[in-house]
């Protein structure tokens, strides 16, 4: 008895872990991550007098919101049957994870992006993949934030910003 109890328990825990009152809730668990690496870009892209060992600080502090975003957006499974929330959400997190996560000197990137006097001196090949991932990530940002219009309009929620 005791054990179907605690099976009982355990299922409902793991149940209402991925289940949503409200589609309030599950528009919080997709953009407050975006929310947190909005305000860490900004203090990865801080100026020209921000060293690279700041950035390279700040930059793993992004990573490491983005990865435990990814999984917590992987997690979740659909609203009601909306998916293309979740899916712009994890294309966005996905993009930022390969950018600051799997970029080969991406710290001394950013630091030569930083700075009009940098960006002079900086390759032409460099150059153009910063402003090719900025764009890139501009285009993901805006495309999930239309995302969660959309859920917004469809769940009759309304959006405070």
């Amino acid at each position: 008895m005791k054990s179907l109890l605690a099976v009982s328990i355990l299922a409902l825990f793991l149940f209402s872990c991925n289940s949503f009152d409200s589609p309030i809730s599950y528009n919080d668990t997709i953009i407050k991550p975006q929310l947190e690496v909005v305000e860490k870009l900004d203090s990865i892209y801080a100026g020209e007098n921000i060293s690279v060992e700041n950035i390279k600080k700040h930059r793993l502090d992004l990573v490491s919101k983005v990865e435990k975003a990814m999984k917590e957006v992987r997690d979740l499974e659909d609203y009601k049957g909306n998916t293309s929330f979740k899916e712009a959400g994890m294309k966005y997190l996905a993009h930022l994870n390969l950018i600051y996560n799997k970029t080969q000197n991406i710290d001394n990137l950013i630091y030569n992006f930083n700075s009009e006097e940098r960006i002079e001196k900086m390759s032409d090949k460099d150059y153009n993949f910063m402003e090719a991932e900025l764009k890139k990530y501009l285009e993901l940002e805006n495309a999930l934030l239309d995302e969660q219009k959309k859920f917004a309009e469809q769940f009759n929620m309304r959006l405070d910003y």
